[in-house]
């Protein structure tokens, strides 16, 4: 899940990363509404991106749902740690992706929105999370 103005920005700045973006309303879907987040949150759009790593040739992807009312960037699922197969380290306060083939330094700090501004300051590494920073693994263009 992911905050929908941010991922709009990144689509403007980076367009070459997206693969999809699907506006619910636009193909006569219903918003889905998920509990538990301030109350409920209700996605209004589905985001496909490309991730900087590969298999076989080919980019992994991840699938957000987006909504307004997200009180962080980007929230990423248990789906998604299980299917990139990813280990906690928390005394080294790392994340191991076994599928990814690379580690994450993790950052330990309150939850909250980063300036949608930032996304315009974190170009160089082809591996950028909000919430963690690599720190091995091959690099894949």
């Amino acid at each position: 899940m992911a905050w929908k103005p941010y991922m709009l920005r990144l689509k403007e700045k980076f367009p070459q990363y997206v693969e999809e973006h699907t506006v619910l309303k636009e193909r006569q879907f219903e918003d889905i509404k998920i509990g538990g987040i301030q109350g409920g949150v209700y996605i209004t759009d589905i985001m496909t991106m490309f991730l900087p790593f590969t298999t076989d040739g080919e980019n992994h992807r991840i699938m957000f749902g987006l909504t307004d009312d997200l009180p962080i960037n980007v929230l990423y699922g248990l789906p998604f740690l299980l299917q990139a197969q990813i280990t906690l380290d928390m005394d080294a306060q790392t994340a191991r992706s076994r599928l990814l083939g690379a580690s994450f330094k993790l950052t330990m700090r309150s939850p909250k929105r980063s300036d949608i501004t930032t996304i315009d300051h974190k170009t160089g590494s082809s591996h950028v999370y909000v919430t963690a920073k690599e720190t091995t693994g091959d690099k894949q263009e």
